[in-house]
């Protein structure tokens, strides 16, 4: 691996497991710093870097017929054969519950949780930048692919929490604050009764964030400049920070962890402990809640989920704990977009797996 991320792996001689006779000899990983560099790269195979196996951004595939998976590639990769693949992941950013310059405890209310996600279009990302591909977050499990852990109760309801502007200025309005289109809310009526701004909130308080998010995937890119432009349509100012994918984790987990106030890094993919329980990202210590995310119910239903002792205890448990935590909005809820692979014709790499492996050992050319 050299300084500029670019790793070069050969086969070993000694691997015990089965290889085909026609198996690739070298991988090697090229680093890219957006999805465009590297399609530049993907449409000119005959160039100075050759790609082999790369992956076409969702802003530049084609919409997939109805009621099927991929579209058909476009014609400038015909040399290319395109797949899809959806994560077994959920996808969503974090709020700074220990957040320490004032939003904190705003993010600390249900009710602006809620305001906050019905300004997040999901189905309008999903058939915009996305181009038709993507599944909608709806809770702390994911609806695709399909999966007996998911609650029966949120897969009937699906997304609750469409696009409604006019909803989330009204939450405002019913606990405290100013709504003023596209200037800056304020907090006008402090404390802690019903139709106040809650606890730890000062008269003139504004609701004023920064989201940082990690740039480079443009349909994450496209997807952030919506919500902040719906959110100054209820008074909410939303700045974008785009960051490095390494300095939005280093900022969300570092020394100073209690500045940051919203992070969007991606999707958390449930590898290698694929059983979608809780307590990795939602239990008040796990050290994955970056959030710092704490609600004792919450936490008491994960313990009745990994205490269950028999398939039907856990099940029920675990759909009681999704049915709780789901409208709990611990975090914002963010489409799941799949990966578009394309794979050069004559290389044989495989069926994909949903916790996104790469198995090169696997590799092989056509003969």
């Amino acid at each position: 691996m050299n300084s500029q991320g670019k790793v070069v792996l050969t086969y070993n001689t000694s691997y015990g497991g089965p290889v085909s006779a026609h198996h690739i000899t070298t991988f090697t990983e090229l680093p890219f710093t957006s999805e465009q560099t590297e399609y530049n790269v993907l449409q000119d195979p005959n160039g100075n870097q050759t790609i082999d196996v790369g992956y076409l951004p969702t802003v530049d595939a084609p919409v997939p017929p109805a009621g099927q998976l991929v579209g058909a590639n476009p014609s400038s990769l015909s040399n290319y054969q395109l797949s899809v693949i959806y994560p077994w992941e959920i996808s969503y950013f974090p709020y700074n519950f220990n957040n320490n310059t004032g939003q904190g405890k705003i993010f600390q209310q249900l009710y602006f949780r809620q305001a906050f996600q019905d300004l997040v279009d999901q189905e309008g990302v999903i058939d915009g930048p996305l181009h038709g591909y993507g599944k909608a977050t709806i809770g702390p499990v994911s609806t695709y692919p399909a999966t007996q852990y998911l609650s029966p109760q949120l897969a009937q309801k699906g997304d609750q929490w469409t696009l409604n502007i006019p909803k989330a200025g009204q939450l405002l309005r019913a606990h405290g604050w100013s709504v003023n289109p596209n200037r800056i809310d304020t907090c006008i009526r402090p404390g802690t009764a019903p139709g106040d701004c809650g606890a730890g909130i000062a008269a003139g308080a504004p609701l004023k964030f920064t989201l940082m998010y990690a740039s480079g995937t443009d349909w994450m890119e496209s997807a952030v400049r919506e919500l902040a432009s719906n959110a100054s349509l209820v008074g909410m100012q939303v700045n974008l920070e785009a960051q490095s994918f390494n300095n939005v984790i280093n900022a969300t987990i570092g020394l100073d962890g209690e500045g940051w106030q919203m992070a969007y890094y991606g999707a958390w993919t449930y590898a290698p402990d694929y059983l979608p329980t809780g307590e990795t990202l939602f239990e008040s210590t796990a050290p994955n809640n970056y959030g710092a995310y704490s609600n004792a119910r919450n936490d008491q239903l994960i313990t009745a989920s990994l205490d269950a002792r028999t398939p039907s205890q856990f099940n029920t448990a675990m759909y009681n704990w999704q049915n709780y935590v789901s409208a709990q909005l611990p975090v914002v809820y963010e489409p799941n977009a799949p990966t578009l692979l394309e794979a050069i014709k004559g290389l044989q790499i495989g069926p994909q797996n949903s916790a996104l492996n790469i198995t090169p050992e696997e590799w092989s050319y056509r003969q």
